[in-house]
């Protein structure tokens, strides 16, 4: 059976590894690092108690997993792995608990508290839209028109055509949503402006509507549907309870080949050839050649990058679009820190978005579901005295803290304790004075080892895991994952997959993509990977099949002009009947 190196063991590498690896090639993974996982791998928590008895070593994290409804692949590759004996057998997916709630927290106001607990039982029609924001947002302090406005222009969005939302990858969401109108309110401008930053780390005036709406649109559609699994978690750390399972597997079972500490540094590659000879990969004991049927490169965009010489680019526009995508504008960073607590604060049973935050926060408190496995996060980890694990994600590296003037970045190596302490007080002046966060209830606290701060003031700091943020008019420059270099393939979320979005699910649908063109040109008959593309409720279909009719007439879309007849054409009159029951502003916006 013909060989395929993988140069990097994150989730596509991993993706790409257990595809291959089941249809019965010899496959052998290259990972830079010692471990496995990529931007989904545990990171040592030093500073904390050391385990006793049977217990586990609390972990760090580069940011919390979750797992929305739209993530198919993913899942899909988790319900193929085995979970051990000990955790309960089934498959590791067995291990993902649903998120019953989420919440927003905002500093408090006139001495009042704002914190907004909403759960995911809604049962509103799909098509129901201002319904569904109106249940979401009650209570928050926006206008009528406000709500409106946010509901038109998320019809506009669901029903537009395939086309269309491709031609909103040249306008940003800031745009698209008209977030300079005067019809906004302050409070629910900086809200808007806070969607993408929490989303993942991109900025509302800079990242692609089409980005932006075709995820945005995922969370909406799946708040109200009945079953909803919008937000899943794993009931302990990612190590334990997925990726270690996971490297068991492959290695034992299916075969796979794992070489840590081996990094890539280049491709053998004659001009004209278009065929990789080799690669070179640097080890402890030095560099040395590998050779392979067949190449995937599934490192991440920043290091692919260099590892395409300037040959391999003239011979390969694929290759040449990968070289022209500018990181500088194109990633951004999105890091986390953890809190260890010795009494658990578990605030709602799910996520917390605060808006108002300078560095645009994002919480789990995490033992709320650890505690659904076997036994307590005490009984199972360090040495019995932490009760409570609170991930924060810091989404805004740039933006100065309100109190101390800093940016995130701006902290040197030894300030990170200041660091932390700043997400601390961010977070406890937003939330209510009953969930403790003082320093008192801190055991200890960790930050993303990815993030390299300067020892001293001068030299910029450094983030080894940058996050793709969509610029405008972004996504068509992204790679495919072959080009005419015919054994060398792409999988990272960079490459151009329905999902788009930088996430574990992108990340996946991009290696089941190379893999199945591997097995094109490789022959022999496999069966090809199944790809599960973004789907959206099948109430807007004959919305989008009127839009594409229009935009191939080269007209706008119908809502620009006159929504009602819209609706009306589309043959959606259950939801003009319901449209009118809201304020009219929705129907005439915008103005």
């Amino acid at each position: 059976m013909a060989t395929v190196a993988i140069f990097g063991g994150g989730m596509a590498g991993l993706a790409a590894a257990h595809e291959l690896g089941h249809r019965g090639f010899t496959v052998h993974v290259y990972e830079a690092s010692s471990v496995v996982g990529g931007k989904s791998a545990n990171q040592g928590a030093p500073g904390l108690p050391s385990p006793t008895g049977t217990r586990q070593a609390f972990l760090g994290e580069h940011g919390f997993r979750f797992f929305p409804g739209f993530y198919f692949n993913v899942i899909a590759t988790m319900s193929e792995i085995p979970r051990p004996a000990a955790h309960g057998g089934g498959v590791v997916a067995d291990d993902l608990v649903a998120s019953p709630q989420a919440a927003m927290a905002f500093a408090a106001s006139g001495g009042a508290d704002r914190f907004y607990p909403f759960d995911r039982t809604a049962t509103l029609p799909s098509w129901d839209v201002y319904g569904r924001i109106r249940a979401m947002l009650a209570g928050l302090d926006f206008t009528d028109i406000d709500l409106a406005r946010m509901a038109w222009f998320r019809i506009k969005y669901l029903t537009a055509g395939p086309n269309r939302r491709l031609q909103w990858d040249g306008v940003s969401w800031h745009d698209f949503i008209e977030l300079d109108s005067p019809h906004y309110s302050p409070g629910f401008r900086e809200f808007e402006t806070s969607i993408p930053r929490t989303m993942s780390a991109m900025a509302a005036s800079t990242t692609s509507a089409m980005i932006v709406g075709n995820i945005g649109m995922q969370f909406g559609l799946d708040y109200a549907r009945p079953g909803s699994q919008e937000d899943r978690l794993l009931v302990g750390p990612t190590k334990y309870r997925w990726l270690q399972p996971w490297y068991d597997y492959l290695s034992t079972t299916v075969g796979i080949n794992f070489h840590t500490d081996h990094r890539l540094t280049g491709f053998n590659y004659t001009l004209g050839s278009h065929a990789i000879s080799s690669a070179t990969v640097a080890t402890t004991g030095g560099p040395t050649t590998v050779t392979a049927d067949y190449y995937l490169l599934a490192a991440p965009l920043e290091v692919a990058q260099q590892m395409v010489a300037a040959d391999m680019a003239t011979d390969d526009a694929q290759l040449a679009t990968l070289q022209g995508i500018n990181t500088a504008t194109a990633t951004s960073w999105m890091a986390g820190a953890q809190f260890y607590l010795k009494t658990d604060v578990p605030m709602v049973g799910g996520h917390v978005f605060f808006p108002e935050t300078p560095w645009a926060l994002t919480t789990i408190s995490q033992a709320q579901f650890w505690n659904q496995s076997e036994d307590t996060v005490a009984n199972k980890y360090g040495d019995g005295t932490i009760n409570g694990v609170l991930s924060a994600i810091i989404s805004d590296w740039v933006t100065p803290s309100d109190v101390t003037g800093k940016a995130a970045k701006d902290y040197l190596s030894g300030e990170i304790p200041l660091l932390l302490e700043e997400v601390r007080r961010q977070l406890q002046a937003n939330l209510p004075a009953s969930f403790d966060l003082s320093p008192a209830n801190i055991a200890g606290a960790h930050l993303d080892a990815g993030i390299a701060l300067p020892a001293t003031a001068g030299p910029p700091p450094v983030n080894h895991t940058p996050l793709l943020v969509h610029p405008v008019n972004g996504y068509m420059d992204r790679p495919l994952p072959q080009g005419t270099i015919t054994n060398l393939f792409l999988a990272g979320d960079y490459v151009r997959t329905s999902t788009g979005l930088a996430t574990m699910e992108g990340a996946n649908e991009a290696a089941r993509m190379a893999v199945n063109a591997l097995l094109e040109t490789a022959g022999g008959g496999h069966l090809p990977c199944a790809i599960w593309t973004l789907q959206e409720d099948a109430a807007f279909a004959p919305a989008k099949e009127l839009d594409e009719l229009r935009l191939a007439r080269g007209l706008s879309h119908i809502m620009d002009s006159c929504p009602i007849q819209f609706l009306k054409d589309a043959g959606l009159l259950d939801v003009v009947q319901e449209l009118f029951k809201v304020p009219m502003a929705l129907l005439m916006l915008p103005a």
